[in-house]
């Protein structure tokens, strides 16, 4: 459990933070160029890959949202690397479920690590 708590704590604070900045600075991605995009992917793919090489197992606990995590940051990276020209939103019908969510979890997350 010592692993999923680390993890939990970095990764937590950090996915809140993103998820609501992201939120707060929506109208930045609408004109990202697509190599900025790329790079983007790049980290959140990294991340993600990091997560998963420590933490890679299943429990039917609070546990799993780490690896589920770690799961969604390497999907997300892939996907920005494999499309960086996808079209870009700031559209609130699109992004701000997915970023509460995210917020979520992070929320979650940090203090399942930091108690």
């Amino acid at each position: 459990m010592q692993t999923s708590e680390t993890i939990a704590a970095i990764l937590g604070p950090v996915m809140f933070a993103v998820a609501i900045l992201e939120s707060v600075h929506a109208r930045i991605w609408k004109d990202v160029p697509p190599a900025m995009t790329f790079l983007n992917g790049m980290i959140l793919m990294t991340g993600g890959l990091t997560v998963l090489v420590f933490h890679s197992g299943w429990a039917a606990d609070w546990t799993a949202l780490v690896t589920l995590s770690g799961w969604a940051l390497l999907i997300a990276g892939l996907a920005r690397m494999a499309f960086p020209d996808a079209v870009r939103t700031d559209t609130p019908a699109v992004m701000y479920p997915v970023t509460a969510g995210v917020a979520l979890i992070g929320l979650v997350l940090a203090v399942q690590g930091w108690l």
